[in-house]
């Protein structure tokens, strides 16, 4: 389902804030899509597994035409990533691992929020706008800038299933073709 044009006021903004609240609910998921990813120095398309439990995470990117498979597996306080060639590289954050190693980083962190429709809890929101359901169609948090242009109805929530990602560094587009797991 598209979303609307950003709307303001009590209703949608009391829409807002019981969608949110369901959604902080959601203790974990798994999705099937399709990510790409630019750069000033490169771009690529990937296909993308993606289950969450909480806090633990495991991120399979499947590079098109035999170009390679990577995991990257998560949470407290330790990340780790398998390369197509057998390699582990291990680090205490996302961000220093991915940069280290694939020479761009994405926030996997605020990642976990926003691809269910929702700011990263205890980090400033810069800005956001609503439709006039109450689903969050665009966020600027951590010198990132997320569109949601689409939602797709999953069991009872309404999550997203189209979302672009940018900063002065990277752009990404994420289409989920399947929630597979909500709980």
């Amino acid at each position: 389902m598209a979303v609307d044009e950003a709307a303001t006021g009590p209703q949608a903004e009391a829409l807002w804030q019981t969608r949110e609240i369901a959604l902080r609910g959601i203790n974990g998921w798994a999705v099937k899509g399709r990510l790409a990813i630019k750069t000033s120095d490169e771009s690529w398309t990937a296909s993308l597994h993606w289950a969450q439990k909480a806090r633990l995470y495991m991120m399979r990117i499947i590079a098109p035409f035999g170009q390679g498979t990577y995991e990257i597996k998560g949470g407290h306080g330790k990340v780790s990533l398998l390369t197509d060639k057998n390699e582990v590289f291990e680090a205490t954050d996302p961000h220093t691992l991915m940069t280290e190693n694939l020479g761009w980083s994405v926030p996997l962190l605020g990642m976990q929020y926003w691809i269910l429709g929702v700011p990263e809890p205890d980090l400033a929101v810069e800005g956001r706008d609503i439709d006039s359901l109450g689903r969050l169609i665009r966020l600027d948090q951590s010198g990132w800038t997320i569109q949601l242009t689409d939602y797709r109805q999953v069991g009872k929530y309404e999550l997203p299933a189209k979302i672009s990602m940018e900063n002065d560094l990277v752009r990404v587009r994420l289409v989920i073709h399947e929630w597979v797991r909500v709980i």
